[in-house]
């Protein structure tokens, strides 16, 4: 549920470099998932990973991203 996303935002934001290659994992696993089912929520899931991944990268509040992240999908 979307506390247990929250609870996990805290530990997650603590290393960027780890950070990153997390939601490079996910995003890898989501483009996955998207071929066996292209349904609109693995689409919207993939765009909002996208949007944290592209904010970070200019410099974002690792938690910031997080918290947007898991609460859009």
């Amino acid at each position: 549920g979307q506390y247990e996303r929250l609870a996990l935002v805290q530990e997650l934001s603590k290393d960027k470099t780890e950070l990153t290659a997390l939601l490079d994992a996910v995003g890898h696993m989501l483009k996955l998932q998207l071929r066996r089912d292209p349904s609109p929520h693995w689409a919207s899931a993939a765009d909002a990973l996208q949007e944290c991944q592209r904010r970070l990268r200019q410099n974002g509040n690792p938690r910031a991203q997080l918290v947007h992240l898991f609460m859009a999908y």
